[in-house]
C-alpha cells in the first residue's frame, strides 16, 4: 500500500471516468436525479409566494432611504415570509440528501468496480445509500463540533486579547493586535484543513468497505493534504470558472464597484438581479422537457469528477486485492 496520491494520474482518470464513461455514470444516477427535479417541480412552487414577498424591499429602500428602520424593516419582513416555506425547503433537502446519496453511491461503486455496460433498470437506494447517508451526517456532525469549540476558544482568545490590550501601551496593543490576527488565521486554517482530511475520503471508505467509518479516511490522507488540494484546484477551477462566467452572464454582470459606490445602487442592483433569477427560474421549470435533460446530462458529468476524484484518490491508497498501487499510478 502506497501512502501517496499520485496527483497526476488522478486528475486524468477522473476527467476520463467523467466523460468516457457517461452512459455507465447515466445508468447508475438518472433515477435519483429524476426523483430530485421532480420533487423541485413539484415543491417549489408552493414555497414561491413566500419567496416572492421576501424579494420586496420596504418603500424608499432602493431610492435610497437605507437606515436603521428601512434594514429592520427588511428583516422582518424576511423572518415574517420565512417560516411558512421552512417545512417546504426541509422535504426538499431532506429529498435532496438522500437522493445525493444515492448518486455518490453509485458512481463510486462504478469508480471503484467497473463492470462493463451497467442497467438503466438499476435499484438506487439500497444499504449502500443509507450507510452513505449515515456517514454524510456523521462527518457534518463532526465539522460542526469542530467549527464550535474553535469558536468557544477563538471568543475565549479575543476577551483575553481585549483584558490585556487594556492594560498594555501603544506596542503592546499592536502585538496583541497581531497575534490575535494570526490565531484566527490559523484556526481557520485548522478548520480547512480538518475539513479536507475528514470528508475526502468518506465516501469510498464507506462504499468500499461497507462500513461508516471516518476514521479511516482520516489514516489514509495523511501526508497527503496538499496533493488532495492539487488535484481539487486542477479539477474544479476551470469549472469554476465557467460557472461564475455561465452565471454572471445569467443574471447581468457583477454589482456595482465604481468608486463612490451606493447602498442605493446595491439594493437596485440586487432587486433586478433577483427579478432576473425569479424569470430565469420559471422559464427553467417551464420548458422543463428541455432544460431537465440538459440538467441531467450536466450533473452526470459533475457528480463523475466529484466521486471520481476521491475515489480514484482512495484506489490509489488502497489497491484492489491482488493489485498494486504502482500499476494505479
Amino acid at each position: 500500500m502506497t501512502n501517496k496520491i499520485p496527483v497526476g494520474a488522478t486528475i486524468a482518470r477522473t476527467y476520463r471516468f467523467a466523460f468516457g464513461n457517461f452512459i455507465n455514470n447515466l445508468a447508475a444516477t438518472w433515477i435519483p436525479q429524476a426523483v430530485m427535479l421532480a420533487a423541485g417541480f413539484v415543491i417549489a412552487p408552493l414555497a414561491t409566494p413566500a419567496l416572492l414577498r421576501m424579494r420586496q424591499l420596504p418603500p424608499g429602500y432602493a431610492a435610497g432611504a437605507q437606515n436603521a428602520a428601512a434594514a429592520t424593516a427588511a428583516m422582518q419582513n424576511n423572518l415574517r415570509n420565512l417560516g411558512p416555506i421552512l417545512p417546504f425547503l426541509a422535504l426538499i433537502w431532506c429529498i435532496t440528501f438522500i437522493c445525493l446519496s444515492a448518486v455518490a453511491a453509485g458512481l463510486t461503486k462504478e469508480a471503484l468496480s467497473p463492470a462493463g455496460e451497467r442497467s438503466f433498470r438499476q435499484f438506487p437506494f439500497g444499504a449502500p445509500t443509507w450507510r452513505l447517508a449515515a456517514a454524510f451526517l456523521l462527518t457534518l456532525l463532526a465539522l460542526v463540533g469542530l467549527y464550535l469549540a474553535t469558536t468557544v476558544v477563538g471568543v475565549i482568545g479575543a476577551i483575553l486579547a481585549g483584558v490585556l490590550a487594556a492594560n498594555a501601551g501603544a506596542a503592546g496593543k499592536a502585538i496583541v493586535g497581531i497575534v490575535t490576527v494570526l490565531i484566527g488565521l490559523i484556526a481557520f486554517c485548522a478548520i480547512i484543513y480538518a475539513w479536507v482530511r475528514l470528508s475526502f475520503l468518506v465516501t469510498p471508505s464507506v462504499v468500499a468497505e461497507q462500513r461508516i467509518t471516518l476514521v479511516h479516511g482520516w489514516r489514509l490522507t495523511r501526508g497527503n493534504f496538499w496533493r488532495i488540494v492539487a488535484t481539487g484546484l486542477v479539477v474544479w477551477l476551470p469549472l469554476f470558472a465557467l460557472l461564475a462566467i455561465f452565471v454572471g452572464a445569467l443574471l447581468g454582470g457583477m454589482p456595482p464597484s465604481h468608486p463612490g459606490v451606493t447602498p442605493a445602487e446595491i439594493a437596485a442592483w440586487s432587486q433586478q438581479v433577483n427579478q432576473r433569477a425569479l424569470g430565469l427560474s420559471e422559464s427553467y421549470r417551464r420548458f422543463w422537457y428541455v432544460t431537465y435533460p440538459i440538467m441531467v446530462v450536466v450533473n452526470t458529468v459533475l457528480y463523475g469528477m466529484i466521486c471520481g476524484l476521491s475515489a480514484f484518490a482512495y484506489r490509489a491508497l488502497v489497491p484492489e486485492p491482488g493489485k498494486q498501487a504502482a500499476e494505479f499510478g
